[in-house]
């Protein structure tokens, strides 16, 4: 009896130790020090003289997507976190993509759960630009299909997604209040529903744009005339959308795109050309 007690207590011991391991393990964008005024993420390698926007991270945050290159003339590069550095960016291409030529390929979003890759992009023929998605299949990007039922004659962007599926993007398709709306597609059923302009509480008649969806949707951050705003979900119902205060984000020159909270809920990212790294709590995420 006392040897099974022993045993118990080892095998007890050794998942603990496992767990406390895997706890303490620190994702590529960590810091030791808190970061509580914007800095530049990895300078020079992420970050560089030419213009970096829109950005996702694998969930493990070992790998990340960006779209570097100015307006027309934009691409996606990926960079790898591999012996504790980032690696230098490189072109990205999906391994099967020969039945389909983009004229580019820019705003990248990797689902929570990793298992999709969304983007947007020009296609031979094409109207406007398109919400596309890419398969993740034994680790390797599968080849992109478009999304028909989200796309307009006209342009949609910057998706983002949540647990659920259910996808955010901005369009200036007709109807829309201002020069761009945010709009979401419910995920019902394994497929994609009629999109629907979000309420009076997010859109007016200024320029919402770059929205980034929590993966519980409980909260909506989106830049409205390059300053970020937030809104919070309620049972459905989204609250008037707050100006995100502070001199850190929203109280210097230039405009902010593509905000992003880190899988790990510990980071806010955005980009102004390049891409910037802050602690949660600086934007009051931690109080909500």
């Amino acid at each position: 009896m006392r040897f099974n007690l022993v045993i118990i207590l080892i095998i007890c011991s050794i998942l603990l130790t496992s767990c406390s391991k895997q706890t303490s393990i620190k994702l590529p964008y960590f810091s030791d020090e808190p970061i509580t005024t914007p800095i530049t993420f990895e300078e020079g390698v992420i970050s560089t003289d030419d213009t970096e926007w829109a950005f996702t991270f694998t969930p493990d945050g070992s790998k990340i997507y960006i779209q570097r290159g100015t307006a027309g003339l934009a691409t996606l590069y990926k960079s790898e976190y591999v012996d504790g550095k980032w690696t230098e960016p490189v072109l990205f291409t999906f391994p099967t993509q020969e039945n389909i030529h983009f004229i580019r390929l820019v705003e990248p979003f990797i689902s929570p759960d990793g298992s999709k890759f969304f983007f947007v992009s020009e296609g031979d023929g094409m109207e406007g630009t398109d919400l596309w998605v890419s398969e993740n299949i034994d680790g390797t990007w599968g080849e992109p299909t478009i999304l028909e039922i989200l796309n307009s004659p006209r342009n949609e962007y910057f998706p983002s997604v949540s647990n659920n599926g259910n996808l955010y993007f901005q369009s200036n398709r007709q109807g829309t209040s201002g020069s761009y709306d945010l709009f979401v597609s419910k995920f019902i059923d394994g497929e994609y529903t009629q999109p629907v302009q979000l309420g009076e509480e997010i859109n007016t008649s200024g320029v919402e744009q770059s929205p980034f969806i929590t993966p519980d949707e409980s909260y909506l951050i989106f830049s409205r005339d390059g300053a970020f705003y937030i809104s919070y979900n309620t049972e459905g119902k989204w609250s008037e959308a707050e100006l995100l205060t502070g001199e850190p984000l929203n109280g210097l020159f230039g405009s902010r795109y593509s905000p992003y909270v880190s899988p790990d809920q510990k980071y806010f990212f955005y980009a102004d050309g390049d891409i910037h790294q802050v602690d949660v709590s600086v934007i009051g995420l931690n109080n909500k």
